[in-house]
């Protein structure tokens, strides 16, 4: 009796792999795997237009010092106009010169009101890097890019950044 039990379910376990029953099994429907859905990529919040810079991509920028550990360009700032698809009341806008991974300098305009598909003029000036918080370019450095960026201040969010190829040649100022 007890050779009947442990042979039953062996035997009811063979028939049902047999008949096609147990994974694997070639008459067993094959599931196919789901892909995932691509990730569908945000819409920008605007669009920034390069305008103008005060010198053309390739120049060498004299970097003079300042305070104890930062750096400051006087002759280099860039002319943007921005267009934002909502308004925003009290905008920071910057622009950074830059490398593919690290932003080396920059310079902001604050308080700066956007209203939605109107297109608003801004000047970053003082292109400086103060030292403190991120990464210093060491002297002597290129950029590859200008980077304009609009910071919503009430959340502290960067609403929109767009980049520009420009290379600068940064060195220390006589």
């Amino acid at each position: 009796m007890r050779l009947g039990h442990v042979l039953t379910p062996l035997l009811a376990c063979g028939a049902l792999l047999a008949c096609g029953g147990g994974s694997g099994s070639p008459s067993s429907p094959s599931t196919p795997v789901p892909t995932p859905a691509p990730t569908p990529t945000p819409e920008p919040a605007g669009v920034v237009r390069l305008v103008s810079a005060s010198l053309p991509a390739g120049s060498t920028v004299s970097v003079s010092p300042m305070f104890t550990l930062g750096q400051q360009a006087q002759a280099l700032w860039f002319d943007g106009a921005i267009t934002l698809k909502k308004d925003l009341a009290g905008a920071l806008v910057r622009t950074w010169v830059r490398t593919a991974s690290t932003r080396c300098m920059g310079g902001g305009e604050a308080g700066v009101d956007f209203q939605a598909g109107v297109e608003r003029g801004v000047a970053p000036l003082s292109m400086s890097h103060p030292g403190y918080g991120s990464p210093l370019c060491a002297l002597p450095y290129t950029t590859t890019e200008v980077e304009f960026e609009v910071i919503d201040v009430a959340t502290q969010q960067q609403v929109l950044s767009q980049r520009f190829p420009m290379a600068y040649s940064f060195v220390a100022a006589p």
